[in-house]
């Protein structure tokens, strides 16, 4: 075990803060893209009958604010991040879905892409 002093455990603490801070704030904007993207597919009616089939019928955030219990809730949020990108991925995974929105749907499947980068 490496010994440290509380000035140095301190640093390295408002480091991980800031770097957790730095990842929430990239996944809130790659989830409101693809939240916007998949907003935008559900009013497809050809899209929307995929979606639903995959279970996905509509897009949400929280129900209410969350409040931070100890300092931010960037933990969370990166989080929620990974959920949707795994959601995101195995709809990506169908490749005649993915055709489909390359031709009718470009900048969203370019959204979505991004969401799972």
């Amino acid at each position: 075990m490496t010994w440290r002093s509380r000035a140095e455990q301190r640093h390295l603490r408002e480091q991980d803060e800031a770097r957790l801070s730095e990842a929430a704030e990239a996944a809130r904007m790659r989830c409101g893209r693809a939240a916007r993207a998949l907003s935008s597919l559900l009013a497809d009616e050809s899209a929307r009958s995929y979606l639903t089939r995959s279970g996905v019928t509509r897009v949400c955030g929280p129900a209410r604010p969350r409040q931070a219990i100890h300092g931010t809730t960037d933990g969370s949020t990166v989080l929620e991040a990974v959920v949707w990108a795994g959601t995101i991925a195995a709809l990506l995974s169908d490749a005649a879905w993915v055709g489909w929105l390359a031709e009718h749907h470009p900048a969203e499947l370019e959204d979505l892409r991004d969401a799972i980068a």
